[in-house]
C-alpha cells in the first residue's frame, strides 16, 4: 500500500471522520457518544506526538504504513472501541496521576507566555511610535524643501532638533 496511501487513510480515518462524527455527536447531544469521542481525541492525541517518533524510527519496517492505519482503524471504529481501551488502561490513569504536574506546567507556561507576549507588544508599540514620529518629520522636511527648495540652512537645523527632541519624548 505504502506510505502515501496510509498517510492519507491515517489522515481520513484518524481526523477527517471523527471531526464529523464529534460534530454530529455534538448536534444530537448524546453523552454516551460525546464520552466515546472526548476519549478518541485524547488518546489520538497521544498516538500522535508518539507518531512523529514511530515514523523516523520505525518506517523501514516492512508493512509499517499498514499496520499504523490498522492501528488508527482500530482506534477510531466504534464497534472495536481502541480508543476507549487505551483511555481505560494506560492514558486515563496516566493523566489522572500527572495532573497536578501537567496542570503546574501549562500554567507556568501561560505566565510566562503572557508576560513575554506583553513585553514584546510594549516594545513593538515603542518601536512604531518612535519610527512613526520620526516619519513624519521626514515627511515634513521633505515637503518643505519641495514647497520652497531654497529653505535655508537654519530651517532645516531647526526641523532636525525638532525631530530629535520629539524621539527623546518618547
Amino acid at each position: 500500500m505504502g506510505s502515501v496511501v496510509s498517510r492519507l487513510g491515517c489522515s481520513f480515518l484518524g481526523i477527517l471522520y471523527p471531526a464529523y462524527c464529534t460534530f454530529k455527536t455534538l448536534k444530537r447531544q448524546e453523552f454516551d457518544e460525546q464520552t466515546q469521542w472526548l476519549t478518541f481525541w485524547i488518546v489520538y492525541s497521544c498516538f500522535m506526538v508518539l507518531e512523529r517518533v514511530a515514523d523516523v524510527l520505525l518506517a523501514w519496517i516492512p508493512l509499517y504504513y499498514e499496520c499504523k492505519l490498522l492501528f488508527v482503524c482500530w482506534l477510531v471504529l466504534p464497534q472495536f472501541r481502541g480508543a476507549h481501551l487505551l483511555y481505560k488502561q494506560y492514558v486515563g490513569p496516566c493523566l489522572a496521576r500527572r495532573e497536578t504536574q501537567i496542570d503546574h506546567t501549562i500554567n507556568k507556561v501561560k505566565k510566562g507566555s503572557t508576560e513575554r507576549l506583553h513585553r514584546w507588544a510594549a516594545q513593538g508599540l515603542n518601536y512604531v511610535k518612535k519610527s512613526g514620529i520620526e516619519s513624519l518629520v521626514s515627511l515634513q522636511e521633505e515637503e518643505l524643501e519641495n514647497k520652497n527648495p531654497n529653505v535655508g540652512k537654519t530651517q532645516t537645523k531647526l526641523l532636525h532638533q525638532r525631530k530629535i527632541t520629539s524621539s527623546k519624548k518618547i
